[in-house]
């Protein structure tokens, strides 16, 4: 008899332990990194994170962006600036192939963005996928297209807020889904010529097909 419970006790667990690793192989589809890496005027780095989501800054501080996908990460990353103005920081260019596995600093090199005088929010939109977002590189396409012509600000207007739409509405729809794994992972190495630190804490991200976040910076 107790022979037949133990049989069945570790059946059970055998059947646990299966519906587990299922889990963790969906949840590890896609795979990627990203850290916010910001500098005060004193030189003092902090590393936007899960224990510091929103820092104010002022004129004069600087930042940099550490991007890394790991597996089946299609990485996207729009900027809505203080001034209202829309700009794609990541891909260079949408049919560029991004290679797995490789670091992405922005700017690159030992360039910094800096934070320009007046009040405002920088709002980062940071869009990952296991696919490609045609529809929304199709509208930010049609938008810098407009950009170059002699067309009114209110068509050029309206196509910004076509992407910005189209983000948000992916924002709402795709943050609800569950199974989303963020952990603290150490980078360290080449990055050290950009400043006199040993390594930092990126965001490692797991999840099944889709990542959304609105990072936004406050001067």
């Amino acid at each position: 008899m107790k022979q037949r419970i133990f049989i069945l006790i570790l059946i059970i667990l055998l059947f646990a332990f299966q519906l587990l690793f299922t889990e963790q192989s969906e949840n590890d589809n896609l795979i990627f990194r990203w850290a916010f890496l910001l500098r005060d005027d004193r030189g003092v780095l902090t590393v936007l994170n899960q224990k510091y989501p929103s820092i104010p800054l002022k004129a004069g501080d600087t930042f940099k962006i550490f991007l890394q996908p790991v597996k089946n990460a299609y990485i996207y990353l729009f900027l809505y600036d203080a001034e209202e103005e829309l700009y794609i920081l990541f891909p260079e260019k949408f049919k560029k192939e991004i290679k797995e596995g490789e670091h992405y600093y922005l700017p690159d090199d030992t360039n910094w963005y800096y934070i320009k005088e007046g009040v405002g929010t920088e709002k980062f939109y940071l869009i990952v996928s296991t696919s490609r977002l045609l529809e929304i590189e199709k509208l930010y396409k049609v938008y810098t297209e407009l950009l170059a012509k002699s067309v009114s600000r209110e068509k050029k207007y309206n196509a910004k807020h076509r992407v910005i739409e189209k983000i948000e509405i992916l924002l709402k729809e795709k943050t609800a889904f569950s199974g989303i794994v963020e952990l603290p992972y150490p980078v360290a190495g080449e990055w050290r010529a950009l400043l006199d630190e040993d390594e930092f804490n990126a965001i490692e991200v797991k999840t099944e097909e889709f990542y959304a976040k609105k990072i936004r910076l406050t001067h």
